[in-house]
């Protein structure tokens, strides 16, 4: 019988917190589900504690190449059978047994331009923060006039890939998540499906996204790994958004909102280890797009914008606002 949802499950070395993220599945109150788990050549026993699972819904998949993230979670979805797919990363885990039942049924009532969703939209902090400045900002359904703006504003918007369930089919529409950007794939992937297809933001807490030391966002980009990537998508959107009217907003909030943010993380790891190739990376790569401000005005722009701290709500107000502005001419043209 054909699953209503299919548990995408990448695994690398996951073995401190695996169990808990297969048992939050295998507890949960529907039963029609399968959990598609890939070893991406683990080193821990993660792989050893997979192959004893007896569960006929779990599938283990283990080639022994290594894939990376997003080349696992192509492979993932392409062996996926059920019409909505939830990534579950794994060391997170399904909040109450009733999860997979609630997303279905949220998925049930979802509007057919709706490609993907992201739980967890509410941000936990005070609500002072860009983040969170972001999370009122936008409305619930974000359709694809909207989305690169968004993007360009808030970067990830999905954040964690455990946050998000999607139409399992949109993956191969938009030829997968390029393994190519191993440190930025999720932003470009996201954000390219939100040019097609209207994505959803809903507060309800199905997944716990766990922090930890061992998680990969704790030993990935030490040396400003992620900086070309995420400096080349962001000038992506830029080309997709100026205009003569707004694109010294777009190079100021871009160059205030990652540059001068980035920036203040290169000095502090220089201050703290007196390695200095984080803060080259963002250097040369402030260099090499044409939205960021010239060399002099980033440094200039990172001291008045207290390191990245003031300047971006306003920015982000105005641009969206200058964005309604054009769409609703569009619309009274039509």
């Amino acid at each position: 019988m054909k699953p209503r949802i299919s548990i995408i499950m990448p695994v690398w070395n996951g073995l401190p917190f695996l169990r808990q993220a297969v048992e939050s599945v295998v507890d949960q109150e529907l039963a029609d589900w399968e959990l598609l788990i890939r070893d991406d050549g683990s080193s821990d026993g993660s792989l050893k504690y997979l192959s004893d699972l007896t569960d006929p819904r779990i599938k283990v998949f283990a080639q022994g190449d290594n894939l990376g993230i997003f080349g696992n979670l192509n492979f993932l979805f392409n062996q996926a059978r059920a019409p909505i797919s939830q990534i579950l990363c794994q060391d997170d885990y399904f909040t109450t047994p009733s999860a997979l039942s609630e997303i279905i049924a949220c998925w049930e009532t979802m509007p057919v331009e709706v490609g993907f969703m992201r739980c967890n939209a509410i941000p936990r902090d005070s609500g002072r923060s860009l983040k969170s400045f972001g999370e009122t900002l936008m409305p619930e359904i974000v359709r694809p006039p909207q989305a690169d703006l968004f993007f360009f504003l808030f970067g990830c918007i999905p954040g964690n890939l455990s946050n998000v369930s999607l139409r399992t089919g949109l993956v191969a529409q938009m030829g997968g998540f390029r393994q190519a950007l191993p440190y930025a794939g999720d932003f470009e992937f996201w954000s390219r499906a939100a040019r097609v297809v209207a994505f959803r933001r809903t507060a309800a807490t199905w997944v716990y996204i766990r922090a930890h030391e061992g998680q990969a966002s704790s030993h990935l980009n030490l040396r400003g790994e992620l900086i070309p990537q995420l400096y080349s998508i962001v000038d992506g959107l830029y080309a997709r958004l100026k205009t003569p009217r707004n694109q010294v907003l777009l190079r100021l909030y871009a160059t205030i909102g990652y540059d001068a943010q980035h920036r203040w993380v290169g000095l502090k790891h220089q201050l703290r280890t007196g390695d200095a190739t984080y803060l080259q990376a963002v250097d040369r790569n402030g260099d090499r797009f044409v939205v960021f401000c010239q060399p002099y005005l980033r440094w200039i722009l990172f001291m008045l914008s207290l390191r990245g701290r003031v300047g971006t709500v306003l920015l982000a107000t105005r641009l969206v606002a200058a964005s309604r502005s054009a769409l609703g001419c569009e619309e009274a043209k039509i």
